[in-house]
């Protein structure tokens, strides 16, 4: 290994297994060589340790520390203070470098223009392999004042100055989510700029995960977002004050009335007090809403999935009546929270319904039926299946029905 390493390239993991050599090998074959590669396994339960070992054997620039589940933000700590590179870079172990050459474009940039921090434009990958530009790319090269900025997203897009990150304390705060926008803000107000590269350099993998959004870590956001809404205050960043209050409102503020009005979460109800005193404090008030609103919007969502969530957890068979876009949506419901639940579909077109649906029952064993079509038809169906006698039926208030929530939520009997 070189005596001089220009980049450090830290590598958070937990349960990555089958991600690591994607990640690992886009690393390892950047064209700039003077790199090493700390990797911080955060107590994975899977294959994610002996999968690096085997990269330590091939390549002496890879580095394992082991820890225990002290979280995402508590790992990459642990590898900005045990790395010895003039820079920065942090990548997640799910995710990889767009090409061969970007973590060289990054540090030269840098290094000819003398500026402490430097990034590109991050692409987003879908499990089919597309891959779709992401968000807010730089259209232009140069430098970039942070006032002009004002953003707290995609920390893992940048480049940064070790000693900038050492000589101002600058670690990500010990929160399960929201570390690491705490974390760009502070880099980016030590540096007071950065300079952007209209490169294509990181594949941010897009999974749709069944795991549900815990108190836990919607307590870590909400004390998160605050704590960017101080130093947005104390800045006078007026921008990124709007866009963590907005990204809040689109992203966290149900699942926070949901838990602390539904759940009565002890934690998040004191979690939600605090916002609430300094979004008031702070003339935000119209990013609150009180109790009697939010049970008016929400109470059917939740008061839906539950009745969905009793249904899924019944033993007998299930089968859901259509394969239109409010079934697609039960169906990628139960497949990410329900693993294991199985199911059948039945559709019919034109003047077959009941003929279709008599030769599929006639076969069928005594079983549970969601209707999952539009109102105009659900009623008539309904009838016809009750008719039967056999079959228990319920009909899905698709009114009521937001993947997204229900999917964060998880199911209703998850601890």
């Amino acid at each position: 290994m070189t005596d001089i390493i220009k980049i450090s390239v830290i590598v958070p993991i937990y349960n990555m297994a089958e991600y690591i050599p994607d990640c690992l090998e886009s690393i390892l074959g950047q064209s700039l060589h003077d790199i090493e590669v700390i990797c911080v396994d955060d107590g994975s339960k899977d294959a994610s340790v002996s999968v690096i070992e085997d990269y330590i054997s091939k390549d002496e620039r890879v580095k394992l520390l082991i820890q225990g589940n002290l979280g995402p933000g508590n790992a990459r700590n642990r590898g900005i203070s045990s790395a010895s590179g003039q820079y920065v870079a942090v990548i997640d172990a799910d995710d990889k470098y767009e090409s061969e050459t970007v973590l060289e474009k990054l540090y030269n940039a840098a290094q000819i223009h003398g500026e402490k921090i430097c990034g590109g434009n991050v692409l987003n990958l879908f499990e089919n392999g597309e891959k779709r530009m992401g968000y807010r790319p730089f259209l232009t090269e140069g430098h970039t004042d942070y006032f002009d900025y004002q953003d707290c997203f995609f920390h893992v897009r940048f480049i940064y100055e070790r000693a900038l990150l050492i000589n101002n304390s600058v670690f990500y705060p010990e929160y399960k989510r929201y570390e690491d926008q705490i974390f760009l803000v502070k880099a980016m107000l030590a540096a007071g700029g950065f300079y952007a590269l209209n490169l294509d350099m990181y594949d941010y993998r897009i999974v749709m995960s069944g795991h549900k959004l815990s108190s836990a870590s919607l307590s870590d956001s909400i004390k998160g977002l605050i704590e960017i809404l101080k130093l947005a205050n104390s800045s006078e960043l007026e921008e990124l004050y709007e866009l963590v209050l907005e990204n809040y409102k689109k992203y966290y503020q149900v699942y926070l009335y949901y838990y602390s009005c539904f759940i009565k979460d002890k934690a998040l109800v004191e979690t939600r007090k605090a916002l609430e005193i300094y979004l008031k404090q702070n003339a935000s008030d119209r990013y609150l809403i009180d109790d009697e609103t939010f049970f008016i919007k929400w109470n059917s969502v939740f008061n839906e999935k539950k009745k969905i969530d009793d249904i899924l957890f019944d033993e007998r068979k299930l089968i859901i009546y259509g394969d239109g876009k409010w079934s697609r949506v039960l169906q990628k419901y139960i497949s990410k929270c329900f693993q294991g639940k199985s199911f059948d579909v039945v559709t019919t077109t034109g003047d077959n319904n009941t003929k279709i649906i008599d030769l599929f029952l006639n076969e069928a064993e005594k079983c549970v039926v969601i209707i999952a079509v539009s109102e105009i038809y659900s009623a008539e169906i309904e009838r016809y299946i009750n008719s039967k006698g056999r079959f228990s039926t319920y009909v899905l208030n698709v009114k009521a029905i937001d993947f997204n929530v229900w999917l964060q939520i998880g199911n209703s009997r998850e601890e």
